[in-house]
């Protein structure tokens, strides 16, 4: 068996199956949204082997791999511009209150103390979600989405350490969050490396072609995030208020 054809097939499952389970559970790293996830994960798995293996639909895999990079794209773009939002208008993590500050610092926990500490300072809230926001703006474009991706990765990959050494209680999310930008950077690895590290000429990023259906379904995502995009400004100006 394939084994590129098996991880294709169970990344683009999983992936999808990951999404569509968080309206049933939210994104908090409670029991039920473990349990989705490592359900998720066994369904994606073994629908991948034995799809491979019974030699089922061997011509989808070259569309497949457009498709999960849509996938990851504009599922990760929307949600770094709608938190990315939240905190460029700094309504994500409020500023301590008059009872927050009479209170004992021994009173706070990791994860109180955190998000006073980053609701104490509304530049720094603003400079991330300009920096998330950016980045999510860029992978909504095919010919951005490496820029894009680094600039998430970034990000995440503060929120990531900041979730396991202050105890926020989105670990799971957040991680699945920084692999899809792990996942769109992975294909330009050999690129990147020859450029910052062997300081040599690279050749231009080249996104795979996608299908007619591929190109309506990115043009209908695109009006999807233009959508979220005014939801969001509205949403965070109207809290800010």
């Amino acid at each position: 068996m394939n084994a590129k054809r098996i991880a294709l097939r169970f990344l683009f499952l999983y992936f999808l199956l990951f999404f569509l389970t968080i309206p049933f559970s939210g994104i908090a790293d409670t029991r039920l949204r473990w349990w989705l996830c490592l359900g998720s994960a066994v369904l994606a798995g073994v629908a991948a082997v034995v799809s491979t293996a019974l030699g089922w639909r061997r011509d989808l895999d070259a569309r497949l791999y457009p498709w999960l990079r849509l996938l990851l794209r504009f599922a990760l773009a929307i949600v770094m511009i709608s938190s990315g939002i939240e905190r460029l208008i700094p309504v994500q993590m409020p500023a301590p209150g008059p009872f927050d500050l009479l209170r004992r610092l021994g009173e706070l926990n990791a994860m109180g103390l955190l998000w006073t500490f980053l609701g104490a300072s509304r530049t720094f809230q603003s400079f991330t979600g300009a920096a998330g926001l950016a980045g999510g703006l860029l992978l909504l474009a095919p010919r951005t989405t490496l820029l894009g991706a680094l600039i998430c990765g970034a990000n995440l990959f503060m929120a990531v350490t900041l979730s396991l050494c202050y105890g926020l209680p989105f670990k799971l999310y957040l991680f699945h969050l920084l692999l899809m930008s792990v996942l769109l950077i992975a294909p330009d690895l050999r690129r990147l490396s020859r450029l910052i590290l062997l300081n040599r000429t690279v050749e231009p990023a080249v996104e795979p072609p996608l299908s007619a259906r591929g190109r309506l379904a990115q043009a209908l995502l695109v009006l999807i995030s233009l959508g979220v995009i005014g939801w969001s400004v509205q949403d965070a100006v109207r809290r800010y208020r």
